[in-house]
């Protein structure tokens, strides 16, 4: 309550004059005096529209139910001093742990879109 006086204090309102209308009825008064200045577009209205993380969507595949897969690491060059079976091994990709699926998640929010598959 000592808040809403220091508020109307400021505003040069003499207590008297809220005493007659309802607290509820003052506060909205009191909100309509504190908006925004009205601008010439309206574009902070809109809710904000969420992004892939472009990073993610090229290095992960999206894979049945909300699962993603990578490949492994260490693929691109000098391979030719590797074992034969260590090459195999890389050619098979990964899916993702569940604290890097939960991550995904947030990275890539339009994950079970259709066009993702």
């Amino acid at each position: 309550m000592l808040r809403l006086v220091r508020q109307f204090n400021r505003l040069h309102i003499q207590p008297r004059q809220l005493v007659l209308k309802p607290l509820t009825l003052q506060l909205r008064t009191m909100a309509t005096e504190f908006k925004k200045p009205k601008v010439a577009s309206r574009r902070w209205l809109k809710p904000y529209k969420l992004k892939n993380h472009k990073g993610a969507l090229a290095r992960w595949i999206l894979v049945g139910k909300g699962m993603f897969k990578r490949q492994k690491a260490g693929r691109n060059r000098l391979n030719r001093k590797n074992r034969a079976r260590k090459k195999i091994d890389k050619r098979v990709r990964v899916l993702a742990s569940k604290s890097e699926r939960r991550l995904l998640k947030k990275l890539i929010p339009y994950h079970k879109k259709n066009y993702l598959k």
